[in-house]
């Protein structure tokens, strides 16, 4: 059996509600060579059925014996992909039909880029569209490095909207189960030490956010700051030392996390999540402790022991806040 060009995964775990329009983003694709692995997680809903409804030879359903965790499916789709290239989408989001034409084209191109990847817009949870585009609309190439100046202050590249060399992933391994919120950042960072990174300013992936989706879930849980913190710290510590130069980054990422944690502050104070706040405050002040000197910190903290009073005072007065507005989650 000849191997595909592409291998299209999706890691799933109880996304009934979502995955067939997932697939079927996949099977119109106008790019026709390609595999598609849904690897399902041990789901307990009727995804299976969904997902073996479809006929199309292209299609691979595999079911884990264990559930594998989210990264560990990730990891378990990696191994079974035959394809140059890989991507890995979200069971809750959707691709256009060029997606796989338009980004496999700039990989054959380039052998030098290891990740393309494409802009997005939000869709709800009955899949409308709440933003036109996530992202700016100038495409461009880039040395790795210098993605990664833009890389440390946020993860701008979605997972469902890159498709990644498998050579990248023979190279340096799979996804960091240790660190399963932030796993795919920090995979982004590991390909630009050793390739050219590319995208593609037209928005080609849909990306779902609901109650349900794990971004909502781990904001609400404040394991991402958390996450993030140990990530950079850690990626810094293990930089081989022809990279070493790329140290002075570390002190900047590790800054924007932290102010990262206050905007999730403002963000629950406005959902009435008060005492989450406060821990995301906690949280910024302990990643960075000259935050203490910024007298909008103890705004932000006041607001958050204010309750209700505090939201309308904070909602008057968000202008003031808007040095902790950052455009990542």
């Amino acid at each position: 059996m000849n191997s595909p060009k592409i291998s299209i995964c999706i890691p799933t775990y109880n996304r009934a509600k979502f995955i067939r329009e997932a697939i079927d983003s996949v099977l119109k694709q106008t790019f026709r060579d390609f595999e598609l692995i849904v690897v399902d997680n041990c789901s307990t809903d009727n995804t299976q059925e969904i997902v073996k409804a479809f006929d199309d030879g292209r299609l691979r359903y595999v079911c884990n014996e264990r559930n594998l965790g989210v990264i560990g499916n990730y990891n378990k789709c990696i191994s079974l992909a035959r394809g140059d290239y890989i991507c890995i989408i979200h069971s809750d989001d959707m691709l256009l039909p060029r997606f796989l034409e338009v980004q496999s084209a700039i990989l054959d191109k380039n052998s030098d880029v290891g990740l393309v990847h494409s802009n997005c817009s939000y869709i709800d949870e009955q899949g409308v569209a709440f933003s036109q585009s996530i992202f700016p609309s100038t495409d461009y190439i880039k040395d790795g490095e210098e993605e990664m100046k833009d890389l440390v202050l946020d993860n701008h590249i979605v997972m469902s909207a890159a498709i990644v060399r498998k050579s990248c992933y023979d190279l340096l391994g799979g996804y960091n189960e240790k660190i399963p919120w932030v796993s795919d950042w920090e995979m982004w960072l590991r390909i630009c030490l050793k390739w050219k990174i590319a995208y593609i300013g037209k928005v080609l992936c849909l990306y779902r956010r609901h109650q349900m989706s794990g971004t909502t879930g781990i904001i609400n849980l404040n394991l991402a700051g958390m996450e993030e913190y140990k990530m950079f710290k850690e990626f810094w510590e293990y930089l081989l030392p022809e990279k070493k130069h790329l140290s002075y980054l570390e002190p900047i990422a590790i800054k924007q996390t932290a102010k990262r944690m206050l905007w999730r502050a403002w963000n629950t104070i406005q959902n009435g999540q008060t005492r989450l706040a406060r821990r995301n405050i906690a949280l910024g002040i302990a990643i960075d402790d000259s935050l203490l000197r910024d007298f909008r910190v103890y705004a932000l903290f006041l607001l958050s022991l204010l309750g209700k009073p505090g939201l309308m005072i904070g909602r008057w007065g968000a202008k003031v806040l808007t040095f902790f507005k950052h455009k990542g989650n």
